[in-house]
């Protein structure tokens, strides 16, 4: 059996990381300073497919 990733599964999980990277890894410090999460994100994950 082959649990490999598939190419596709590469390039989502490529895009993925560079997307947090970008997008959320900026606001990681603040939220977890104030407790809080940065609800603009979930239409962020929605526009770029990941939900």
């Amino acid at each position: 059996m082959d649990f490999s990733f598939t190419e596709e599964q590469r390039i989502f999980a490529d895009s993925f990381r560079k997307f947090l990277a970008r997008e959320v890894e900026p606001l990681v410090e603040e939220a977890e300073a104030t407790q809080t999460f940065p609800r603009h994100l979930i239409k962020r994950f929605g526009e770029m497919g990941y939900l």
